[in-house]
């Protein structure tokens, strides 16, 4: 389990893959919450093409700090 902060993600690899979203989130105070679907952005690829691709370079920053994390975690054992 996990406790988010503000401006934190959830869903991502659903989103990059292309797959249903496995995670169950709860919410423990009031909160506002963005759902980005791959179609939609496929479509809005071709109006809105720096808002895509700046989500999309954020969201493999979000991966790739992660992914470094766990590699440094796994160094560590």
């Amino acid at each position: 389990m996990a406790v988010l902060k503000p401006g934190q993600i959830f869903g991502e690899v659903g989103y990059i893959r292309e797959t249903e979203r496995t995670a169950d989130v709860v919410a423990t105070q009031k909160v506002s919450v963005l759902r980005f679907d791959y179609e939609r952005m496929q479509k809005d690829l071709k109006f809105f093409p720096n808002i895509v691709a700046k989500l999309n370079f954020n969201i493999s920053y979000v991966l790739g700090e992660r992914l470094a994390d766990m590699v440094g975690k796994s160094k560590t054992k």
